[in-house]
């Protein structure tokens, strides 16, 4: 990938992020003052839930669909999307049902309980998300005006409800609605501009799925472990929803910035020209994000006391323990995230992807609800930086591996 296109490309994500995290940072504190910090934790935790639904629906396409995409001829792209919509429409359904049974089991029935399971849900519907699908195409320009935007406007619109009517359910149905447009121009776009291509058989759908099995399971655990920490509180901490919830959504904020340093990377690893460049560009993108993970580990954890108690007009503190190990946890999952599919992907060791989230999710859940029920919110938090760094140790071992035996070959060259 050519310099000037990479900063195209990557200022073009980079917007995007800008835009989401905007209209996210400005919703909470209207939230917060017209309906209250604990009515507007119920709907952090409904989109917790609702988050993990989205993923499961989504079955590992944001993953596997960009390269996909990438290689595919125009001829065969707009099967390749027909694919993935029908094989995510039919878990569409279930998931939302188990999406709703949680919400309903954590927030229980109160005058939020509509808006919460409105505000669950639409994450659920948006696992149906074409974004993915623009990332591989490697068009910014189509993601910003087909999908952020209109999910952007449709909380803009919500915002303005809630300060008209100071419903919390109108605004989470403008969400909605945001997000349902969002679906139906991309669609629209993808159809227009692609032909369908041959009929889609249940073959394809199935031969789809096995291809990118490591995938699949790399995603939908790996949002398991990601997503669970808000509902785990909620029901086995005992107290502190509202201090997790606002720093969970600050931790989201932030994460969100950082994934276009990602995108970026999965277009600059895979691009070398030689394996000896390849090694070279996967130990310069290991020491970025090394560098990047510890900044985000000191930033968050010194910045997200601070931002809470501004966001929330005081109601709500975050505790330097909590944001430093989420801090920590992102700077994990940031480098998990650039080892993974940035370079693993082009070496060829997928597999190691699902093992981390397997592990990661094993050790994690357990641990977040044994931590919640001994230690309350920091023992859930602490929990979570623990599955961020054993997911970040066994991805980065095949890197090493490579890596270690260039250098040793090397040597043995030199010494020969």
């Amino acid at each position: 990938m050519k310099t000037p296109h990479l900063v195209k490309s990557g200022s073009g994500y980079f917007l995007s992020v800008a835009i989401s995290a905007l209209v996210g940072v400005v919703s909470v504190p209207v939230v917060i003052q017209v309906a209250g910090a604990a009515a507007w934790s119920a709907l952090a935790v409904a989109q917790a839930a609702g988050a993990i639904a989205a993923t499961v629906v989504a079955f590992g396409w944001p993953v596997v669909g960009p390269a996909a995409v990438a290689a595919a001829p125009n001829s065969e792209r707009g099967r390749i999307f027909l694919i993935s919509l029908i094989s995510r429409a039919v878990i569409l359904v279930p998931a939302a049902a188990v999406a709703i049974a949680v919400i309903l089991i954590s927030v229980g029935w109160s005058s939020t309980t509509a808006a919460a399971l409105v505000a669950g849900l639409t994450p659920v519907v948006g696992g149906l998300t074409a974004s993915w699908f623009f990332v591989g195409e490697s068009r910014p320009s189509k993601l910003n005006s087909l999908d952020v935007l209109p999910r952007a406007g449709g909380t803009v619109i919500g915002i303005l409800l809630i300060l008209a009517t100071s419903n919390i359910l109108l605004f989470v149905i403008g969400q909605l609605v945001g997000q349902l447009g969002a679906l139906a121009f991309s669609w629209m776009s993808i159809r227009r501009r692609y032909p369908r291509g041959e009929r889609v058989a249940v073959r394809d759908i199935t031969g789809t799925v096995a291809a990118g099995g490591a995938g699949f399971w790399n995603a939908i655990l790996t949002s398991l472990y990601q997503n669970s920490p808000l509902v785990v509180v909620t029901n086995f901490a005992g107290s502190g929803v509202e201090t997790y919830a606002m720093a969970d959504r600050l931790f989201r904020i932030a994460a969100l910035a950082l994934a276009p340093v990602t995108q970026v990377a999965q277009g600059y690893v895979p691009a070398a020209g030689s394996h000896g460049e390849l090694l070279s560009r996967i130990r310069r993108t290991i020491g970025v994000g090394a560098g990047l993970g510890a900044a985000t580990l000191v930033g968050f954890g010194f910045l997200a006391p601070v931002l809470g108690t501004l966001l929330s007009h005081g109601a709500i503190e975050v505790p330097y323990g909590i944001s430093f190990s989420l801090g920590g946890a992102m700077g994990m999952a940031l480098m998990s995230s650039l080892v993974g599919r940035a370079c693993l992907v082009p070496l060829r060791k997928t597999a190691t992807l699902a093992l981390a989230a397997t592990v990661a999710s094993i050790v994690g859940l357990s641990g977040m609800v044994a931590g919640g029920i001994a230690f309350g919110v920091g023992g859930v938090a602490l929990a979570y930086l623990l599955a961020e760094v054993i997911a970040f140790t066994i991805t980065i071992w095949p890197a090493i591996g490579a890596l270690r035996g260039t250098s040793k070959r090397s040597r043995i060259e030199g010494n020969s």
